[in-house]
């Protein structure tokens, strides 16, 4: 069960809890400093990749993998 609609519940409080997907990055190589400044030679392209990753995770809803919008929900409720 969940604790709101699903179409409300994105996926990063989901998977959050199993998974760290912070809005900043970690460096694919390890390194502990990291940065526009100071790239490694994955920067340019793992920053591209987990940007668009954690904007996923923030933007997609359980509803959205259900197949589930608020109309569907409301005619289910009807029937």
């Amino acid at each position: 069960m969940l604790t709101r609609p699903a179409d409300q519940m994105p996926l990063v409080d989901v998977v959050g809890l199993f998974d760290q997907i912070a809005p900043g990055r970690q460096c694919l190589l390890g390194r502990p400093v990291c940065s526009d400044a100071h790239a490694c030679d994955a920067h340019a392209s793992w920053k591209d990749v987990s940007e668009r990753v954690a904007h996923f995770f923030r933007e997609t809803t359980v509803g959205d993998l259900l197949g589930e919008t608020p109309a569907a929900r409301r005619k289910r409720a009807r029937a």
